[in-house]
């Protein structure tokens, strides 16, 4: 099943997959038609930057500027529900950062969107499976019913147990601001850059 999926992201369809936090809504982030689908599947507003998801700090580095603060945040709480805005390479479509020099990154804690992306070999988008503005979803047919007919597949492992959508923390900014407050608190993320 894994293959298959792996190439309906190859051929830019859109799928569902599931992640420590809630499903996501995933497309090959290397791929400016697929990241346009995803605005519009999403009615997601063009201001507003998608994040993507990667398998390792190593996938990271090709895509984001990984400082010495990133790469220590990494280590500590990555694969895990923390997405670092840092400073793009530029290489990906510019949708995706709204014409930022910008990009939000993630690595999952769910062996699924880790072997997606090993499988693949890119990033997906890492942007949460629902319409903009709509709480997150935790089941496959919440998104479905959000979603519908543009999804090509969707993992449905059933039932997510509950967890906010993740912490975002932007590392470009100065001083550093936190975004959104998940399941990584604002102390934690203090503590491991005190000691960085």
């Amino acid at each position: 099943m894994l293959q298959a999926v792996v190439e309906l992201l190859d051929n830019q369809k859109l799928i569902i997959y599931p992640t420590e936090t809630c499903y996501g809504l995933g497309g090959d982030a290397t791929q400016v038609e697929t990241v346009e689908k995803v605005f519009r599947v999403k009615r997601r507003s063009q201001t507003k930057p998608i994040h993507i998801a990667v398998s390792s700090v190593e996938m990271a580095r090709h895509y984001v500027k990984v400082d010495d603060r990133a790469q220590t945040l990494f280590e500590t709480f990555l694969p895990g529900p923390l997405t670092l805005i840092l400073e793009t390479r530029g290489v990906l479509p510019r949708a995706l950062s709204t014409g930022r020099n910008t990009l939000g990154i993630r690595c999952p804690d769910h062996p699924i969107p880790q072997q997606l992306i090993e499988a693949l070999g890119r990033p997906i988008t890492a942007t949460s499976a629902n319409l903009s503005g709509q709480p997150p979803t935790y089941t496959a047919k919440e998104a479905m019913s959000q979603l519908g007919d543009a999804i090509a597949a969707i993992i449905d492992v059933s039932r997510l147990s509950y967890c906010p959508p993740s912490t975002v923390l932007d590392l470009t900014s100065k001083p550093l601001r936190l975004l959104r407050e998940g399941p990584i608190g604002e102390a934690a993320l203090l503590e491991v850059l005190g000691n960085a």
